[in-house]
């Protein structure tokens, strides 16, 4: 039986034709034609089925090999032309830089905001009022978290001014109070008030009544506050609703987006502590989690971290490297997990990140002070309770369902 073949369909040739000399031979889009390919595939197909069907005397197969040869060649080079695959999206080296660029800077600022709060609330004066600076950091820490480094300088900017005339404007009104009391000596205040009766409700994964739980915060008449308005109210008696409530979230699973889906619908803030992952846990829990080991549970990953974070909503707090029991580290494997993950958060986010949760409730005066010293305000605890004594920003108590709330 003789098998007779055709010439390649048109345009076949240009696509399977080697690139010139010093060209790349990457693929062009311009000479892509994917009707074109899907006709030499269509001839390649029937060319398989004749010779399949066929049985060649033993004269003809040397004719049916050069044959296959010939087809195999034109394939060869058509799959050549194709297109690699797309590179996975990453975020821009620029992005990157310029969020490691504005977290220094923002932390610093942070620092000297805190310290004017503590002036003001140790000379009794109130140039300006807690929550309005703290508003500033944040919205510098939303703008830096969404990318703009530009805008987050601007603001950088704008919040150093106003901090020179806040501090300039305090240092006058202690000097006229004192000259008001003739010069007698002020007593500084405590600087720390409380308690102050606010309930942490403690979340790991999402329960499948959460959005009940939501409900029934509502219909209660709670109001949900985030960490940094409860640290002023303790440090400097900045005024709350008159049920605040705190959601919090930790390790970082990836189902807590359901979660944050129903906290965007309701309005309501929340905090998500995220465990960071290192060679401690091999790599198989937390943000840095590698694909493929079968680690068990999933992670939330940066990206989607950073969603959280330039929503509004959500606060972002650290929850170690590798979620250890901190008790039974050493003074450097304490300082790893904590200052770690706090460091990586903040280059990853570029801002700073100001609370933590201890893994599993795992604390002692030694761990408290090392979170306290690494630059974090606040630290939660497992113990239960909903008063948070003043100076104990360190041991703060939840609660694990929003039920159980008055």
């Amino acid at each position: 039986m003789t098998v007779v073949v055709n010439n390649l369909p048109g345009g076949a040739a240009e696509l399977a034709q080697t690139p010139p000399a010093g060209a790349s031979g990457g693929f062009d889009r311009r000479r892509f034609r994917p009707s074109k390919t899907v006709a030499v595939l269509a001839h390649c197909s029937r060319l398989a089925d004749a010779l399949k069907l066929a049985r060649p005397r033993p004269s003809h197969r040397p004719l049916a090999a050069g044959l296959i040869v010939v087809f195999s060649l034109s394939l060869a080079g058509l799959i050549k032309t194709l297109p690699p695959s797309a590179p996975a999206a990453s975020e821009p080296a620029a992005a990157v830089a310029g969020r490691q660029d504005v977290a220094p800077q923002l932390i610093d600022l942070e620092a000297q905001v805190d310290a004017l709060m503590q002036t003001q609330a140790g000379l009794g004066v109130r140039v300006v009022e807690p929550p309005a600076a703290a508003a500033r950091l944040r919205a510098i820490r939303l703008i830096a978290a969404a990318g703009d480094a530009a805008a987050a300088q601007s603001e950088l900017a704008a919040l150093r001014r106003d901090l020179a005339g806040w501090q300039a404007a305090t240092t006058a009104a202690a000097s006229q109070q004192a000259a008001a009391r003739h010069h007698r000596v002020l007593a500084p205040a405590s600087g720390s008030y409380g308690p102050v009766t606010a309930p942490i409700l403690m979340y790991h994964y999402p329960p499948a009544d959460f959005e009940n739980q939501l409900k029934t915060l509502t219909a209660k008449g709670y109001s949900a506050i985030d960490l940094d308005q409860l640290t002023l109210a303790l440090k400097y008696g900045s005024p709350l609703p008159p049920k605040p409530v705190i959601i919090t979230f930790d390790d970082g699973f990836s189902n807590q987006m359901l979660a944050f889906d129903l906290l965007v619908k309701y309005q309501m803030k929340a905090t998500f502590y995220i465990v960071t992952g290192g060679a401690a846990s091999r790599y198989c829990i937390g943000a840095n989690r590698q694909p493929g080991r079968p680690c068990g549970d999933a992670y939330l990953n940066w990206d989607e971290i950073r969603r959280l974070d330039a929503s509004g909503l959500v606060t972002i707090g650290a929850h170690t490297v590798d979620h250890l029991a901190l008790v039974s580290q050493t003074p450097a494997g304490r300082q790893h997990q904590i200052a770690g993950s706090k460091a990586e958060i903040e280059a990853r986010l570029g801002h700073p990140i100001r609370h933590f949760a201890y893994p599993g409730g795992s604390f002692n005066a030694e761990v408290a002070a090392a979170v306290q010293a690494a630059g974090f305000a606040t630290a939660t605890t497992t113990r239960p309770g909903m008063a948070h004594p003043a100076g104990k920003l360190y041991e703060l108590q939840r609660v694990r369902s929003a039920y159980t709330l008055p």
